[in-house]
């Protein structure tokens, strides 16, 4: 698992784990960030972009949703073509257990 993915991982158990008061806490420091934004006028409307602009953010956006759905794609057959489950790997028998890995010598 790459450091990405652990992060992600760790920050969705944190957010799992909050309480609603947490959660409405952390909603509203979001909300004051994105308005702080949109004061420096960080934030651009598509309405108030040009259509240069506006072609140009619908790309990304389009390679991007491309990229999220190959992925997504991906993952679906990996775990689909995978032929053991993971139930299977930990229902072991105790002779499979305790079986030597090499036992013709």
């Amino acid at each position: 698992m790459c450091q990405r993915e652990k992060a992600n991982t760790r920050k969705r158990k944190f957010s799992e784990n909050m309480t609603p008061e947490e959660r409405e806490i952390k909603r509203a420091k979001k909300w004051e960030c994105y308005q702080k934004k949109k004061a420096r006028n960080k934030v651009i409307k598509v309405a108030n972009m040009t259509d240069h602009e506006k072609h140009k953010q619908r790309k990304q956006w389009k390679q991007a949703l491309k990229k999220y759905k190959e992925k997504k794609k991906m993952l679906a057959n990996i775990v689909r073509n995978t032929h053991l489950s993971s139930e299977d790997e930990f229902n072991l028998t105790p002779e499979d257990k305790t079986a030597p890995r090499n036992s013709a010598k």
